[in-house]
């Protein structure tokens, strides 16, 4: 458990700049969600041009933070220092897991409670439930995905190739679904 908080604090205090951002884009969305909300006619009207790219913004900084974080420790490649030190790999991943949810999983759910309050909804019970399992499939479809090719990779420039072969096997499969 000391290990886990030491390499969590660790994590934290590096990469303090890209929790930042990626908070400040959180923060962008949740003051912007509100406009969607308007007529079609009326969006189009109160719509900056940046507020349709603040979704794409916002999965870039999760995946960007989630890629720095595992990345850290250096997983793949020659230099492996959890290896080096009497360091768990138990609590390697649990502090992973625990950055991952303290940076990315509460602050997202904070925002959608107040986007839900603020809707003129009450949180319920069944409404929370809706909310984590949307939160579920959020780590199911983005998060475990990223922090796996993140792992395997041994920088961002792997990591970017990894993802472009995903998007083209994915984008073929598709192509080939439809025939």
């Amino acid at each position: 458990m000391r290990q886990t908080l030491h390499i969590f604090r660790k994590d934290a205090r590096q990469h303090w700049l890209a929790i930042l951002f990626s908070l400040a884009a959180q923060a962008a969305y949740v003051w912007d969600a509100p406009r969607n909300w308007l007529p079609a006619r009326e969006i189009v009207a109160s719509r900056p041009f940046l507020s349709e790219y603040l979704p794409v913004l916002l999965v870039l900084a999760w995946c960007s933070l989630i890629v720095r974080v595992v990345q850290s420790e250096s997983l793949a490649g020659d230099v492996q220092y959890w290896i080096t030190r009497p360091i768990e790999w138990k609590n390697l991943l649990a502090a992973k897991i625990a950055f991952v949810i303290t940076f990315l999983e509460v602050p997202l759910l904070i925002a959608n409670v107040y986007l839900l309050v603020r809707g003129g909804f009450q949180p319920t019970f069944s409404l929370m439930l809706e909310i984590l399992r949307g939160h579920a499939v959020l780590a199911g479809f983005l998060v475990l995905p990223i922090m796996a090719l993140a792992c395997v990779t041994a920088g961002i420039a792997q990591m970017v190739l990894a993802l472009l072969a995903v998007g083209i096997f994915i984008a073929g499969t598709a192509t080939l679904a439809n025939y």
